[in-house]
């Protein structure tokens, strides 16, 4: 329950309570049922035999004895009115009213009814009331097929994914598939269907037990299309963003600015360094060190990470559970990373150099010179082959790379008869690593609630007023500031005292918090990347990852992507794990792509992105698995 009243309000209430005027209006007898569940609510931990002897225990009870007179007057020919009287922040409160004092056992199927078809909008508080859910579930199903209003609720309970048990709903048994479906299409039509509904029944490609059918989904985007299309895409007051990018005349290898007032990242490349340097091995190394696909540990860098996603993004809008999370921060480092391999393609092709060509210059002249690996083949496409074209074949040559490679590590070696042999697929997310622990992932609920507690800047308040400061995070704060355990709030001290008993945190000599600049960074790459690659880490990192390792607080995989980055492959290339991607492989491999033309150089530099990645990651391999003195 919400309550819309403050402590501090609901004290004066209770002392200014005078049993000798009891309220005789819903919305006092509401007021009343508030205060009574927030006493309750904030005394709920202590011993019940210990209740009665705190202040208020009395009133209270008073309360409770007046609610539940006015109430006993109250039938089922009642609701309608008395909903009538009462203000917004007050109807959960009375629905909820309602089924405590068993008020519902006097409402017969017909009095429900009624209430429904006068309130509609009533049926959301009904729907978080498992009892009454459970009772009038026939009622309720013949409601829901003629009353469109009331669909969201619907469409939330079943798809959205719920952050809380506060977002808990009800549906009764008897809404299945088929009435599920009926709801959703009639609310497509529905003149005042809101376009983020919309957007989201378009995008349920895979509901489970609630399947959506295609064209209801279909039909959905159309409404999406033609809502923007009669809003002008994008409304003048709404905040733009973009980037843009050149190749210049100029020194620098990289000039990068911020237009502030249009919101611009604008990159401009050395046409100098490009001219100079045209081996393979320097153009690709360009993805790496001047467009910075990867970081430093070789971390994918414009995959979503949540850690990005500000307050509103992660709490505002419809999510299902196989919605892949993005937001402003996703949206400009894709647009960045398309550009660079578009603006790039262009500027090679000045010199008679096709991207893909780099390609196969890797997997079939460099890995066997520098690490005597053959029997990889990568077929690029004509200089002259279409968008179309090339699309089609590198969507084909993802597979058959990860397949080679994965020959390569059970064998040692390529057997081309064997690879033109089986049928097996391989999935790209599931490829292995040859070495072994390659990524660290947070894995115990101790650890998981550390890294937030430490870097989260919402999880903590950074003191108590004694002490002011804006760091962004509790470790940030206790670096710059001396602080006691004794200057925080006891629900504070416990986590606090959690964390130096876990030696995440320790006092000094003088008793002030601090914190190991070596496990900080640790600590800090494992909540921002959610990862870390072991073999990037120092002698002393390995040490303290090794002591995680051993108390299970963190667990190591051995594979060829982070789960970040299979979360992102298969967003961009599948519908495995997320219904909100682009499905770029399963469209162009079964032949359901757009006839738009221009949707495919987009398309095209999307795939040799993922490419780029696959070329840096198993170039890693190599030189990890063959340091070199």
């Amino acid at each position: 329950m919400v309550f819309y009243i403050s402590k501090e309000e609901a004290k004066s209430k209770l002392e200014a309570f005078d049993p000798r005027l009891p309220a005789s209006e819903i919305d006092g007898i509401l007021e009343y049922y508030s205060i009574a569940k927030l006493y309750e609510q904030n005394n709920s931990q202590i011993p019940k035999a210990e209740r009665k002897k705190l202040k208020y225990y009395d009133t209270v009870r008073q309360l409770r004895e007046q609610i539940g007179r006015f109430l006993s007057t109250v039938s089922g020919s009642d609701l309608p009115s008395l909903f009538s009287q009462i203000n917004n922040n007050d109807k959960q409160a009375f629905v909820e009213a309602l089924v405590e004092y068993r008020v519902f056992e006097r409402v017969t199927e017909s009095d429900l009814s009624l209430f429904l078809e006068e309130h509609p909008h009533v049926f959301y508080y009904i729907s978080c009331e498992k009892k009454l859910v459970d009772n009038y579930g026939a009622i309720i199903v013949k409601f829901l097929l003629h009353h469109v209003e009331c669909a969201e609720t619907v469409i939330r309970h079943f798809f959205e994914k719920h952050e809380s048990d506060n977002e808990k709903t009800y549906m009764p048994d008897a809404l299945g598939v088929e009435e599920i479906n009926t709801i959703i299409k009639r609310y497509v039509e529905w003149e005042h269907a809101n376009v983020n509904y919309l957007q989201f029944i378009s995008r349920l490609k895979k509901a489970g037990k609630h399947p959506i059918n295609e064209r209801t989904r279909y039909r959905a985007l159309e409404r999406v299309n033609e809502f923007w299309n009669s809003h002008n895409a994008v409304s003048s007051s709404g905040m733009t963003y973009g980037v843009e990018m050149s190749f210049r005349e100029q020194n620098d290898e990289i000039i990068e600015e911020f237009d502030k007032e249009n919101h611009v990242t604008k990159l401009r490349y050395s046409k100098n360094w490009i001219s100079e340097n045209l081996d393979c091995s320097t153009l690709l190394n360009n993805f790496i060190f001047l467009f910075k696909y990867v970081d430093s540990h070789g971390r994918c860098t414009f995959l979503s990470n949540p850690n990005q996603l500000s307050f509103f993004e992660q709490f505002l809008g419809i999510h299902s559970e196989r919605d892949y999370r993005t937001g402003i921060g996703f949206s400009t480092h894709d647009m960045r990373s398309v550009i660079q391999m578009n603006s790039y393609r262009f500027e090679l092709k000045n010199y008679g150099i096709e991207v893909e060509a780099l390609f196969k210059w890797f997997f079939e002249e460099y890995l066997c010179s520098e690490f005597n690996v053959s029997g990889f083949h990568y077929f690029a496409p004509s200089p002259h082959a279409s968008t179309l074209e090339k699309i089609l074949l590198i969507a084909s040559q993802l597979d058959a790379t990860i397949k080679q490679l994965r020959l390569f590590m059970e064998d040692g070696e390529i057997n081309r008869g064997l690879f033109e042999f089986s049928s097996m697929p391989y999935k790209i997310v599931e490829t292995p690593s040859m070495i072994e622990k390659k990524y660290i992932y947070p894995n115990s609920k101790n650890l998981k609630a550390d890294l937030q507690f430490l870097f989260s800047p919402h999880y903590l308040t950074k003191t108590t007023g004694k002490i002011k400061g804006a760091e962004a995070n509790f470790v940030d704060y206790i670096k710059c500031h001396s602080v006691s355990i004794s200057d925080y709030p006891k629900w504070e001290k416990d986590s606090l005292e959690r964390l130096v008993k876990r030696l995440i945190i320790y006092t000094d000599e003088n008793g002030h918090l601090r914190i190991s600049k070596v496990l900080s960074k640790i600590l800090f790459d494992l909540h921002y990347n959610g990862s870390i690659v072991y073999s990037y880490c120092t002698p002393r990192e390995k040490c303290i990852v090794d002591q995680f390792l051993k108390n299970d607080d963190l667990i190591a995989e051995s594979t060829l992507f982070t789960r970040q980055e299979q979360e992102y492959i298969d967003y961009m290339l599948n519908v495995q794990k997320f219904d909100n991607g682009p499905e770029l492989r399963n469209k162009y491999v079964h032949g359901s792509f757009s006839l738009e033309s221009q949707t495919y150089e987009q398309d095209y530099d999307e795939l040799l992105k993922i490419m780029t990645l696959i070329v840096i990651k198993i170039n890693e391999e190599f030189c990890l698995k063959n340091p070199r003195e």
